[in-house]
């Protein structure tokens, strides 16, 4: 449902209060029907204290995603057809690039990514991977994951992988052992994906240092201190 559309139609059977209010049941609660916790800084306010707009959206925006929105994510994730269960895990993804509170929560949809990287359709366990990834898992578990992918039965999942990591933001301390491997793969669709991508990621390499040269010969030495933080991050293990 779209949180635009369902806060209007509970604004409009339930109101919209900016102040601490009692509930039918005498419990504090505040804006659009938001009970107070404990946890919640406004709990120990008295009834009748205002509160911002921007403090009745947020909590209604959390209620949403709680009582809502993640719960029909993960049902979708479990969906009979394929293509609902890979919108899912997308939309997951998107959510864990965009808002830094849901890769905090990534816990929480850990049993949903493990069913979606064991699923039997290989496009969905690279969205359920790629979810997993947005997510910003530590270093040596970023690694066991593309590990992982790369030894996937299927070629696509694969191949998926391997393209990922010639891409400028990837990270992995394990890059050109991925390429290498990659490389040597039993099917053609993974190396040429791992010649493409090592391609692009070499290509990477030999701007920063054209760039780099040029600073040198016309001593532009902002430029070069740029240049040499660009260098560095591209030789690198872990690519910023």
């Amino acid at each position: 449902m779209n949180i635009d559309v369902c806060k209007e139609q509970i604004k409009k059977h339930e109101g919209e209060v900016l102040e601490v209010y009692l509930d039918s049941l005498d419990l504090k609660t505040l804006g659009i029907g938001h009970l107070l916790q404990p946890s919640d800084p406004e709990y120990d306010w008295a009834v009748g204290t205002a509160v911002s707009q921007e403090v009745v959206d947020k909590y209604f925006k959390d209620d949403f995603d709680k009582h809502v929105l993640l719960p029909e994510l993960k049902a979708a994730m479990a969906d009979k057809d394929p293509l609902v269960r890979i919108a899912a895990f997308s939309a997951l993804s998107k959510l864990f690039v965009a808002r830094s509170g849901y890769r905090r929560r990534a816990d929480a949809f850990q049993i949903q990514i493990d069913a979606g990287k064991n699923d039997a359709d290989a496009r969905v366990r690279v969205a359920a991977m790629a979810a997993q990834l947005r997510s910003k898992p530590g270093v040596k578990e970023r690694d066991a994951i593309l590990e992982w992918a790369l030894n996937d039965s299927d070629p696509y999942v694969r191949s998926s992988v391997t393209g990922w990591i010639g891409y400028p933001k990837s990270k992995s301390k394990h890059r050109q052992a991925i390429f290498a491997k990659a490389l040597k793969d039993p099917d053609e669709s993974v190396r040429k994906a791992a010649r493409q991508a090592q391609q692009s990621w070499q290509s990477r390499e030999g701007q920063g240092l054209k760039k780099l040269k040029q600073a040198l010969q016309t001593g532009d030495y902002g430029a070069l201190g740029m240049g040499v933080l660009t260098i560095v991050t591209v030789a690198a293990p872990v690519v910023i």
